[in-house]
């Protein structure tokens, strides 16, 4: 069998057993958010079937601070196939999307690693919290797909600068924040990249669009005020901690792989004395101002490494620990590349919250990374077919990881 031959079947055996899982976690109404996602699902039902009856202004559909779009995809499946199951099912099918416009996506960046392309893309499948997103139809999937379907739109503009193109990517960014609002935050970022990069044209005829796309969203907040009414944190040093943990979390993803460590290593051994003492006075500031009546294991959310340090430990000690590695690791990282800065500060606004909940950045986070900007990150995970299986790999893992949770519910005791 020729090389060529060997790479394909590979391929092939790997997207069908992402496939595979995939399609058996819906037919066992798998929730590996421990339990989060069906509980939305089942929650923002009435205000489906309100919707399906065309009853846009009831008390029901105040019970959600979301936008509404979500909510209206599922009523026009839900007009035309009656019943949670259906629903569950054709937006299941939706979901679909998610890789394949990742994969579109990827393509336009890395022309040149289609077959490795398709494995990342797939290795999808196997994160829990999107198979969560996916099988319990949230909102937060619903947005990440418009999202990639409008940063498609926006890749696609660069390389041929029409301007029909700009304008599909920001109406479908603005679909994406008429499903979750927070994503209002990426249509300012690309807004901002044709303030910077086009001519005043073309610029003041985005801005009018955008104005016009923004006026759907007054009516909502006067059906539903509660959609103004975020739950913005109120202890900055907490949010700040928990976020940068998660992120730390994700970018271990790529670190562990052998061109990405050598780069990262180099970096680190070069550090400065200077640029130690600094992220160790960042550190002590953070520390010395956290409200740690909030680091109790009852708090909601948190992220993996907070869940771990309370249940192996049951205190901060190893979470703390893992916040001053995410600073030494995430300074590094924007040191050799200057556009990680945009993503961190992107899913930092996003994120600023009462509660911190990992499936915020999950696979929010982990899309941002591959489609925002090229990156060493991604172009080493897709540099080889044995990068981009060890990347394939590790998401199968965590996955493993999150399932064998899922069965014995270790962390169900540390709310969600």
């Amino acid at each position: 069998m020729s090389l060529d031959k060997k790479k394909n079947l590979i391929c092939t055996v790997l997207i069908s057993i992402s496939f595979l899982s995939f399609i058996f976690g819906f037919l066992n109404n798998e929730d590996l958010s421990t339990g989060g996602s069906s509980w939305d699902f089942n929650l923002i039902w009435p205000i489906v079937q309100e919707y399906t009856n065309f009853n846009f202004e009831s008390e029901k559909s105040q019970i959600t601070r979301h936008v509404p779009f979500h909510y209206f995809i599922l009523s026009i499946f839900n007009f035309f196939f009656e019943g949670k199951n259906s629903v569950r099912f054709f937006y299941f099918i939706f979901s679909f999307l998610l890789p394949i416009f990742l994969y579109l996506n990827l393509n336009q960046l890395y022309k040149d690693k289609k077959l490795n392309i398709l494995i990342i893309s797939f290795a999808f499948l196997f994160l829990p919290l999107f198979r969560s997103s996916a099988i319990w139809a949230n909102a937060h999937l619903t947005a990440l797909i418009f999202f990639l379907i409008g940063n498609f739109f926006y890749l696609k503009s660069k390389e041929n600068n029409e301007f029909s193109l700009k304008l599909l990517n920001l109406f479908f960014l603005s679909l994406a924040t008429y499903s979750i609002q927070s994503y209002v935050i990426l249509y300012l970022f690309y807004l901002y990249r044709y303030f910077i990069s086009d001519n005043f044209k073309n610029f003041f005829y985005l801005f009018v669009l955008s104005c016009f796309l923004g006026i759907p969203g007054l009516y909502f907040i006067y059906i539903n005020p509660r959609i103004a009414n975020l739950p913005f944190t109120k202890d900055i040093f907490f949010n700040f901690c928990f976020n940068f943990t998660i992120i730390f979390f994700y970018f271990l993803f790529f670190i562990l792989n052998k061109k990405n460590i050598i780069i990262f290593y180099e970096e680190i051994s070069q550090i400065k004395i200077f640029h130690l003492v600094f992220l160790l006075l960042f550190f002590l500031v953070i520390f010395f101002n956290l409200n740690f009546q909030l680091l109790d294991s009852s708090l909601k959310g948190g992220g993996f490494f907070f869940k771990v340090s309370h249940f192996l430990f049951k205190n901060n000690s190893f979470f703390i620990l893992i916040f001053f590695f995410s600073l030494i690791l995430i300074f590094n990282l924007i040191k050799i590349e200057k556009n990680f800065l945009e993503i961190i500060l992107i899913i930092n606004l996003m994120s600023i919250n009462l509660a911190v909940y990992q499936k915020y950045f999950e696979p929010s986070f982990l899309i941002l990374i591959f489609v925002i900007n090229k990156n060493f990150l991604v172009k080493n995970t897709l540099s080889s077919l044995g990068n981009s299986i060890i990347f394939y790999l590790i998401i199968l893992s965590y996955f493993v990881v999150s399932y064998i949770n899922y069965i014995y519910k270790f962390s169900y005791d540390l709310v969600i």
